[in-house]
């Protein structure tokens, strides 16, 4: 596909994508998509960067927009080139991959044009199917959970893995 800009066809680019893995003990928190690609695959809280955003905002907001939960902080876990929807729904996402652990609130949803379901499952008996950014990035947070200082973690911002 290509868009025609001052007579020269040039490439349409990869959107930003933010996926947001709300972690409660040994479960995570997950939306069944609906009227997107990827409609009827569970996934985490996301959205696009906006510009002008940082990530944690970008987090922080589209949380808060699709659960209702607030969330203390947001660090980056992940971050994944995701082709799979490009030949069936010309999508090309780069998707940063961000881990909350500390939240407020009662998770409901909020957008339910978008999500047909949610709830908390256990990392070792996830649904399917699965989105494939979350699925990523649930892979690169269970490779290396055992290496996040959650205390650390708090304080700092870190890059853990990449798919």
């Amino acid at each position: 596909m290509t868009i025609e800009r001052n007579n020269v066809d040039i490439l349409p680019r990869p959107k930003v994508g933010i996926g947001v893995l709300v972690i409660r003990g040994q479960q995570v928190l997950l939306l069944l998509r609906n009227g997107s690609h990827g409609s009827g695959e569970w996934c985490c809280p996301g959205g696009h960067l906006e510009l002008g955003e940082s990530f944690e905002e970008a987090a922080r907001l589209e949380v808060r927009e699709e659960t209702g939960l607030e969330i203390e902080s947001a660090k980056v876990i992940s971050l994944t080139n995701d082709l799979e929807h490009i030949d069936t729904d010309d999508k090309h996402y780069i998707t940063v991959g961000l881990l909350v652990t500390d939240f407020t609130g009662q998770e409901e949803i909020m957008e339910p044009n978008k999500c047909q379901g949610m709830d908390w499952f256990d990392l070792d008996d996830l649904p399917s199917p699965l989105f494939a950014p979350t699925a990523k990035m649930i892979k690169v947070y269970q490779k290396n959970k055992d290496k996040i200082d959650v205390q650390k973690f708090r304080a700092n911002s870190g890059l853990y893995g990449r798919l």
